[in-house]
């Protein structure tokens, strides 16, 4: 998605990387938590945690996909839950939590077996988001 919203729709890679933007859109929508409005560490395994690192940026993309009209997908509602559900982790004093500790790819036991909390990497990501929402408003 950076790529795409820099790239010329003129170029030959412009059509594969809007096809596969467009797949991981379709895709990580159906994964939505409808209730908390975020996604699960396991994006695809409701039993695993909610995981908001990713869930922020996952906003990210969907706020910058409407900013640029990459793909004509219906995602304003999408957007307002995650924001809903990212607001509801931001405590009083400004600390961003639900995020997981640092992950190298592995399986379900070590992803769930995974601290969560405050972490660095997590409030860069929601302020990410935060500042591209308030830039689409």
């Amino acid at each position: 998605m950076e790529v795409l919203k820099d790239m010329s729709p003129g170029s030959a890679d412009y059509p594969f990387l809007l096809m596969t933007f467009e797949k991981f859109l379709i895709d990580i929508l159906k994964h939505q938590d409808k209730k908390s409005g975020l996604w699960h560490t396991i994006l695809d395994d409701p039993e695993t945690y909610i995981e908001s690192s990713v869930s922020a940026m996952f906003l990210y993309a969907l706020l910058v996909n409407r900013k640029y009209n990459l793909v004509d997908t219906l995602c304003d509602p999408a957007i307002q839950l995650t924001w809903d559900g990212l607001a509801r982790l931001v405590q009083e004093n400004g600390v961003f939590s639900g995020v997981s500790e640092g992950t190298d790819p592995s399986d379900k036991n070590e992803y769930t077996a995974r601290n969560v909390g405050t972490y660095t990497w997590g409030t860069g990501a929601f302020l990410l988001a935060a500042c591209e929402n308030s830039r689409d408003k």
